[in-house]
């Protein structure tokens, strides 16, 4: 009956070149659960292990019924600024936003700034973060394996 403004989650690992998480944790129907959890603000946040391209099925498969449920999926991979290899694993944080409205990643970095600066350990990162923001290249309609 509760209703939370931020879910995180943090229950993956890599197991044979790909995402492995548990499958109870994996299905539409968990999602639309936590989906019904949130407050009309809220969001999730996820960490996954894997690649956004590459031996990646499984993680863009997570990512795809993310986005069917969430209007904004924004991926974060971390340290894709120092290494954008795209095929390389790494914990990849996705944040999925019941916002109509898609952020612009200036806007993005703002917030994120202004939480590090708010004193609370927990934040102090954020702005190293956001800076990783990846935005897939558009392609033609149904061949995009993920919201850019």
């Amino acid at each position: 009956e509760r209703v939370y403004d931020v879910v995180i989650m943090d229950v993956y690992r890599s197991k044979n070149d790909d995402l492995w998480l548990p499958p109870a944790l994996s299905s539409m129907k968990f999602y639309r659960t936590v989906d019904r959890r949130l407050s009309r603000d809220g969001v999730v946040v996820l960490n996954l292990i894997g690649r956004l391209k590459g031996k990646s099925r499984k993680t863009l498969s997570v990512i795809r019924k993310l986005e069917r449920i969430f209007p904004q999926i924004y991926l974060f991979p971390i340290f894709l600024k120092k290494a954008p290899n795209l095929e390389e694993e790494r914990n990849i944080l996705v944040v999925c936003s019941r916002e109509r409205k898609r952020l612009s990643p200036a806007a993005i970095f703002r917030r994120a700034r202004r939480l590090a600066s708010g004193g609370k350990t927990f934040f102090r990162d954020l702005p190293l973060h956001a800076e990783n923001l990846y935005v897939p290249p558009v392609r033609k309609r149904g061949s995009v394996p993920f919201k850019g």
